[in-house]
């Protein structure tokens, strides 16, 4: 059992929806060139159409970036074919990167095929997880913590490592536009 299982987020499936847009309309209003923050869009494709949860496009001087992110509020972890599927829509619609974001977590193969496929993997969780960490690190204590937070797992798909706020999202950003 993974340390983060302990913080699986009690959200509703409009509250997960509205998280996991707010992460990224906040990571992009940081962003110094244009993008757009799309949700629930239906990409139409030679070999067919696709719905996709969250499309990011952000433009870096003359490059122009697409990512897709995938929204699963389920109660099961992320299952290694999850993650085929998304990496598949993502070669169908020519984005550049994807990401996944789950609030009960990834199993091992999900985790492997997503390191190899540079897929990024978050986890929503109780904003508690913020307590939990105050008792590792005094200096990390925030007495009104939101009541969910996103965690990012690091390069080695093991462990989590970036906890994501609306007012802490550079790691995230670093991963899209860096």
């Amino acid at each position: 059992m993974d340390f983060i299982e302990e913080f699986v987020a009690d959200i509703t499936p409009t509250e997960f929806e509205q998280l996991c847009v707010r992460l990224f309309v906040s990571t992009m209003n940081t962003h110094d060139g244009k993008y757009s923050v799309d949700h629930n869009i239906i990409k139409k494709v030679p070999d067919g159409e696709y719905q996709i949860d969250i499309e990011v496009r952000h433009q870096i001087g003359l490059m122009s970036y697409i990512t897709h992110i995938e929204c699963k509020n389920r109660t099961s972890k992320v299952k290694r074919e999850d993650v085929q599927k998304v990496y598949d829509i993502l070669r169908a619609c020519g984005a550049h990167k994807g990401i996944i974001i789950s609030k009960s977590g990834f199993q091992s193969g999900a985790k492997q095929y997503a390191k190899v496929h540079n897929i990024g993997l978050i986890q929503v969780v109780n904003g508690s997880l913020f307590a939990y960490q105050a008792t590792l690190s005094p200096m990390a204590y925030m007495p009104n913590y939101p009541r969910h937070v996103a965690v990012m797992y690091d390069s080695e798909y093991d462990v989590f490592i970036h906890i994501l706020t609306e007012n802490n999202l550079d790691y995230l950003k670093e991963y899209m536009v860096g």
